[in-house]
């Protein structure tokens, strides 16, 4: 679904509340913004981009997990019963990750899990080249 244009409209709000209520059905959406900060910005950060990073987020701390974990486990590193030592990338990102939950200035908060989720996915293409 793409919405072009939602920072022209006068009134957002009922629009921010469907997309809202279709992204937590599953639906994938693309917002077109000329720039931050104009009007429906604050509820789009906040109900859609927001949650839709931190999903995202999660979904990659969990491959990283597993791509340490497993690439250890078949070069014979480890054994599956000393896993928890394998996963220190993924454990200090996830550790990141919930430090994110403290910041209370939103933009702050939203450059934040930008600069994670970059970082996640650089060390996600290492661990699963390896």
């Amino acid at each position: 679904m793409l919405v072009d244009g939602l920072d022209e409209e006068a009134r957002p709000g009922p629009l921010i509340e469907l997309l809202a209520r279709l992204r937590v059905f599953g639906f994938r959406l693309l917002l077109v913004f000329r720039h931050e900060g104009g009007p429906g910005w604050t509820a789009c950060r906040d109900l859609l981009l927001l949650p839709a990073l931190l999903r995202h987020a999660d979904g990659l701390l969990e491959r990283l997990k597993k791509a340490e974990s497993s690439g250890d486990v078949q070069r014979g590193i480890v054994n599956s019963a000393s896993l928890g030592s394998v996963t220190e990338t993924a454990d200090r990102h996830r550790a990141t990750r919930r430090l994110l939950e403290d910041v209370r200035d939103p933009q702050q908060r939203l450059n934040r899990l930008r600069a994670l989720i970059k970082t996640l996915r650089a060390d996600l293409s290492k661990a699963e080249r390896t």
